[in-house]
């Protein structure tokens, strides 16, 4: 129970030791996240990025250059890209069996491997990221039940790929 003190009267009547550790756990602030693989790698999405979770989806491929467009998906997100290829692995001929949707404008899909769980992390626990990630789509990570997670930005992504989605832009590569 929290202690209340008067803060009228002689300063010297405040406390000058606060119990900090006794209220940390209550004024903690915890994010949620999905713990994803690509391949044997362990990921870490943001639950706040994310507006829709699917599994097994029906991905129609389509032509393309671009090695991270996987296709179509008669869902929210419509455009699909592999979330291995913009992480830098390899692709080949990938099947995911997850799609996370994202963006609330500009709304794209993004296909992973594995899907781990739901976790739960204090905010004190996440740090920077040490050096340059690839396309810096991860700029922080978490140790999580003894594994380091890096932490995929997905907002980073969409603005990665934000001229594919530009109505106006000449030449549009999916």
């Amino acid at each position: 129970m929290l202690d209340l003190v008067p803060l009228a009267g002689p300063r010297s009547a405040l406390p000058t030791n606060l119990d900090v550790e006794r209220f940390r756990g209550s004024m903690l602030r915890w994010l949620g996240f999905l713990g994803v693989t690509i391949g044997a790698n362990s990921y870490a999405l943001e639950l706040s990025e994310i507006t829709a979770l699917f599994a097994d989806p029906r991905i129609v491929p389509l032509p393309s250059s671009a090695r991270e467009f996987l296709g179509v998906v008669a869902l929210r997100g419509g455009i699909v890209y592999s979330l291995r290829a913009l992480l830098g692995y390899a692709t080949g001929d990938e099947r995911p069996r997850w799609l996370v949707v994202a963006g609330r404008e500009r709304v794209a899909a993004f296909a992973f491997d594995g899907l781990e769980a739901y976790l739960r992390v204090p905010q004190t626990d996440i740090s920077r990221a040490q050096g340059e990630a690839p396309l810096g789509h991860v700029q922080a990570s978490a140790v999580i039940d003894g594994k380091l997670r890096p932490i995929v930005r997905i907002c980073s992504l969409i603005d990665h790929l934000e001229p594919r989605f530009d109505p106006n832009s000449h030449r549009k590569e999916y």
